[in-house]
């Protein structure tokens, strides 16, 4: 049995070893110190790492600095909202980051800075993309402008990109397609993600032609034209305000539209154009409790027979609960008034 155990111990160590995650000063701290006091036997071990601190203290970023430049097997790195400050404050990190060779996913979103230090901040991010040796196929990135996405214009390896506050406005990213300097574009994207966002469906559809999943957090404005969209989406999400900028006109098998704090005439309209031209098998709808339900489901199920699934979340107030239930239960007989033959299976 202790044989047993003997042989078993190192494989158990390396297994424990291979996903870290270190949240806070105290436990960042202990954990760098752990890992550096044994480089080949642990922090080599490590394949995964996360670090959450939100208020980094100057020992937890001195020690990340030793630990990113030998931590050489990560296949994983996610640091959200802490890169600037360790870009800003640590000059080694920016060259231990892009010296990792074997990096799969790479978080790099980046937390809001004084406006005297962003020229700053995005110069060294720059040079430490156009450094990077790994070919990461998830990355996350704060990104101003199609200048600093230009910088990642030699990984074509990305297949899942989260992009935060880029801002595209037209006459840069089309003067660059009609000039002599070649189409940014990354056909291997097929998951996107835009946080605060500015840019028109036109450009993310030449950037990333082949994306079938698309999230949108607080889109920022840029309007679409109707001729301009991804072939087929298997997955789009966002809130009202991207379906009355962007025109989908494509199918999409998973439509999600995220909450709307009024029930208007006008959202009545955008929720069934966008259902209209998606043709969505599966709908995910979030919504307030108001009277003008009544009214939206009868349009909805006419004008969206071909759903096979509806999910809906209803943001009901105390004094309207019965309205809630009224509604689920009307919902309910117009589903099966529709479509006899698939509630009698």
């Amino acid at each position: 049995m202790s044989l047993t155990s003997h042989d078993i111990y190192p494989i158990a160590k390396r297994h424990a070893l291979s996903v870290v995650t270190m949240q806070g000063n105290a436990i960042t701290v202990r954990i760098c110190t752990y890992m550096l006091d044994d480089i080949p036997g642990r922090l080599h071990w490590v394949r995964e790492l996360e670090v959450v601190c939100y208020d980094v203290c100057n020992t937890v970023a001195r020690l990340l600095v030793p630990l990113f430049e030998n931590a050489i097997h990560l296949k994983s790195l996610r640091i959200p909202y802490l890169v600037d400050m360790l870009l800003l404050t640590q000059p080694r990190i920016a060259p231990a980051l892009s010296a990792l060779r074997h990096l799969k996913i790479l978080d790099l979103k980046a937390n809001s800075v004084e406006r005297e230090r962003k020229e700053e901040l995005f110069a060294i991010q720059r040079e430490m993309l156009r450094e990077m040796r790994s070919r990461p196929v998830e990355l996350s990135l704060w990104i101003p402008s199609s200048s600093d996405l230009s910088c990642i214009q030699h990984i074509q390896t990305i297949k899942r990109l989260t992009l935060s506050r880029l801002i595209m406005d037209n006459e840069e990213y089309i003067n660059n397609a009609e000039g002599p300097q070649p189409l940014l574009s990354w056909p291997t994207v097929s998951r996107l993600t835009l946080d605060r966002c500015r840019l028109s469906m036109s450009e993310a559809v030449r950037a990333f032609p082949n994306v079938r999943g698309l999230r949108v957090e607080y889109p920022m404005g840029s309007t679409s034209t109707r001729s301009v969209c991804w072939p087929h989406m298997d997955y789009v999400e966002g809130p009202m305000k991207l379906f009355e900028q962007w025109t989908f006109n494509c199918h999409v098998h998973y439509l999600m539209m995220t909450p709307m704090l009024e029930f208007e005439s006008a959202d009545d309209v955008t929720v069934l154009d966008t259902v209209r031209q998606t043709s969505p098998r599966i709908l995910d709808l979030s919504v307030p409790a108001t009277p003008e339900l009544d009214t939206f489901w009868a349009k909805l199920t006419e004008t969206a027979p071909q759903v096979r699934s509806l999910e809906i979340s209803i943001w009901p107030l105390w004094s309207e609960m019965d309205l809630v239930f009224k509604t689920a239960q009307q919902l309910l007989m117009m589903a099966i008034s529709q479509s006899p033959r698939r509630w009698t299976n």
